[in-house]
């Protein structure tokens, strides 16, 4: 488990020119699509041999001694180039694209073991720190070139109103457009909701130095930052740029599965292909201030993603190797230890006594607490633990009230009618009216004997619930399946829902989303959740335990007892987003599915956009990020990010989306030929009109040539000089 620089050490190939697995030209590790032989240790103390003949012969009769080199051991294996006596003075030895550093590795005297084929991939240094963050650099740098070339854009109009306030030059007018494109990336970035397996970054421009962990925040929220920014500019690099990101995004998720079969795999190398077709766009952005010739992709980190799928199946899964585990060993073990040193000049004898006793605690706690030890079943009863609520909260304490807030009767138990007033007007009517039709679905009777009448139909009356009692929660715990298991699909994880009005005391809400089972069967009746298997994505606004006054308690599973034995109903108030496209499909393009809000009130007797769902409808929490960030905008719609979490990654996509990427990357690589035929016959034209030009310039200089010989015959002439033969000639 070694990054690229270390893995050179080992084989000696020449860095940032050699791959340390295969023997891919250097020009040519670029394209994604070319594969080449592996290397063998038996290659390489072969071509060190030869190398040292070589240089030795090149160098006969030369005074100065040779530089100290290393013994390669011999086994006594022949190449067929010695066998045919060949390689011992061939020049072809000696090319700087083949030549490979004469080291004395310690794995090149080991019978049984390969040391090219003994590196495993990197996901840390290759894929986080290496790819991702290229492409992150690659899409602000094409953002920019598109501020200050594409009119109708919010950063164009930015740049354009910046530059025309005030007279600058073009060096300050690109340094004014840089930092209003910063802005508009850190902004949305800022804009993330808060989930749990995402930071939001407040100002990314300003993140100096990158860990792993803010690395894997990045990816699992690029595409819903800079999708919308890249459909405003609507032009076809763009579109490109997405389905570059996204494929992007999807090797690396893919690279971290705990487990694979052949339809990963699969994925894995279509993904691969994506990339290799839609990354012409980022070309010019590989390296800005190079010559043509000069921006290429023809750089180690480009070109391992080729050996992903082969290393997966020698070894197993990617996460198994990487470089992560040492570089968190390396901050248990070396930085905390040096901490609680004196840093004085023995601090290496005081790391080693603090790691000995923390190694004798550990085993004496091992000593001390045996006893058995938790198993499968155990862990799976645990899996199935019901979806439940968080711990009640003082209503006062919810919505920011100078009241009571310790956690007693009167300030945790509330009535209907309390929380309408205190929701205003506006929303009080609303939250009545669902909890009203919330408690009715929720009785027993209801339950056992359903009617044929739609169950989300607006109550006539609904001022009965007033005096119901209620009490508020700041979160909902659910379990979401792990996803990255292959072979194992029901292993689940705990996760909370969390809704508050003042979330850490910031003076901002949280509001999480969930999904919601609304239909026990994918709906065949032409409604929109058909392509969610029943779901619907809804966003927390309350969370709520209420008393059913006069209704005795019934055993089921999101019921409680009272205290006068009245039935209590747990469920979440929500806004119910639906797909905005009639089917649900996800994107063709970027594979998010794109949510729109049902309207507020009521319409032709059903409630709407405000609902309030049961305890057992909960599935999970899942990730929403608004496409627009702006708070003067009128655009509502949400893209469901199902790049968040496994879950739902797994869950939110088309059937046939293999072959629609496959036929847009069909469609780069057509357009990238065609692209190159032109760039040919543009240089063909170029050098045509080239040579055309230097002809006309040379036989311009001849006759120029001939004029001043001409005029300087006749001055000769007319001061008598005599003719020569070469005068007479002339």
């Amino acid at each position: 488990m070694t990054d690229y620089e270390e893995q050179v050490k080992l084989t000696g190939v020449l860095g940032n020119r050699h791959c340390t697995m295969c023997k891919i030209h250097p020009d040519l590790r670029e394209d994604l699509e070319l594969t080449a032989e592996w290397r063998s240790k038996t290659d390489t103390r072969e071509r060190i041999q030869r190398q040292r003949k070589g240089a030795t012969s090149t160098s006969s009769g030369s005074t100065a001694q040779p530089s100290q080199t290393f013994d390669v051991v011999d086994d006594g294996i022949e190449s067929e180039e010695e066998e045919a006596g060949l390689g011992s003075g061939d020049e072809s030895e000696l090319d700087p694209d083949e030549r490979i550093h004469d080291i004395n590795c310690f794995a090149l005297t080991m019978p049984l073991m390969d040391i090219h084929k003994s590196l495993m991939v990197d996901i840390l240094h290759q894929l986080l720190k290496g790819v991702m963050m290229h492409v992150l650099g690659w899409t602000q740098l094409f953002l920019l070139d598109q501020a200050r070339n594409k009119p109708g854009t919010r950063m164009f109009e930015a740049v354009t109103h910046a530059n025309a306030t005030k007279k600058r030059s073009a060096k300050a007018n690109a340094k004014v457009a840089k930092s209003i494109v910063t802005g508009i990336v850190d902004r949305r970035f800022a804009s993330i909701p808060k989930f749990a397996t995402i930071r939001v970054f407040q100002h990314l421009s300003k993140v100096s130095q990158w860990t792993g962990a803010e690395q894997k925040y990045i990816l699992r929220q690029i595409l819903p930052v800079f999708v919308p920014l890249l459909e405003e500019v609507g032009t076809p690099e763009a579109n490109a740029a997405i389905q570059f990101i996204r494929a992007t995004v999807d090797f690396i998720t893919l690279a971290m599965y705990q487990s694979h079969d052949d339809n990963t795999l699969r994925y894995f190398e279509l993904a691969l292909y994506r990339m290799n077709q839609h990354k012409e766009v980022f070309r010019k952005y590989r390296n800005p201030k190079a010559k043509d010739d000069e921006q290429h992709f023809n750089f180690p980190k480009w070109h391992s993603l080729t050996h992903y799928v082969q290393m997966i199946r020698l070894y197993g899964c990617a996460p198994n190797w990487d470089t992560s585990h040492p570089e968190h060993k390396h901050h248990t073990y070396v930085k905390e230890g040096f901490r609680r040193t004196n840093k004085k000049n023995d601090w290496e004898d005081q790391l080693m006594e603090h790691h000995l006793r923390g190694i004798n605690m550990l085993a004496l706690q091992d000593i001390l607490c045996r006893g058995p030890q938790p198993t499968l079943a155990d862990g799976r009863e645990r899996d199935e633990e019901p979806v439940s609520v968080g711990e009640p909260q003082p209503i006062d304490l919810v919505f920011g009230l100078p009241g009571q807030n310790r956690r007693t009767k009167k300030a945790l138990w509330r009535p209907v009618g309390d929380i309408v007033e205190l929701l205003g007007p506006e929303e009080g009517p609303l939250f009545r009216q669902a909890m009203a039709v919330f408690v009715r679905e929720s009785r027993p009777h209801n339950r056992e004997q359903p009617s044929n009448l739609d169950p989300d139909r607006v109550e006539p009356m609904d001022t009965w619930v007033n005096d119901y009692p209620v009490q508020l929660h700041h979160s909902v715990k659910c379990r979401k399946e792990h996803g990255d298991i292959t072979d194992d699909s029901s292993t689940t994880e705990r996760n909370i829902a969390r809704c508050a009005e003042n979330w850490q005391k910031g003076g901002k809400p949280r509001r999480d989303w969930v999904w919601v089972q609304e239909y026990e069967a994918p709906a065949e009746d032409g409604k929109q959740s058909v392509a969610f298997q029943g779901r619907l994505p809804v966003r927390l606004r309350l969370i709520v335990t209420v008393e059913d006054i006069g209704v005795t308690y019934a055993a089921e599973h999101d019921m409680q007892q009272g205290e006068q034995g009245n039935t209590r109903y747990s469920g979440i108030y929500c806004d119910v987003y639906v797909p905005k496209d009639p089917q649900g499909r996800a994107s063709d393009v970027h594979g998010m599915t794109l949510i729109k809000p049902l309207p507020l009130r009521p319409h032709r007797g059903v409630i709407q956009g405000r609902r309030m769902y049961g305890l057992t409808s909960v599935y999970h929490t899942m990730h929403v990020v608004p496409v627009d960030e702006r708070p003067q905008s009128t655009n509502k719609d949400m893209y469901i990010n199902n790049t968040a979490d496994w879950a739902t990654y797994n869950f939110i996509y088309n059937e046939d989306w293999e072959e629609k990427v496959m036929r847009q990357a069909e469609e780069s690589k057509r357009e990238r030929m065609r692209h190159l035929a032109a760039r040919e016959a543009d240089a063909r034209q170029r050098a045509k009109e080239k040579r055309a030009h230097d002809r006309a310039e040379a036989e311009k200089s001849r006759a120029e040539k001939r004029a001043i010989g001409k005029r300087s015959l006749q001055a000769s002439i007319s001061q008598g000089a005599p003719r020569t033969k070469k005068n007479r000639r002339d």
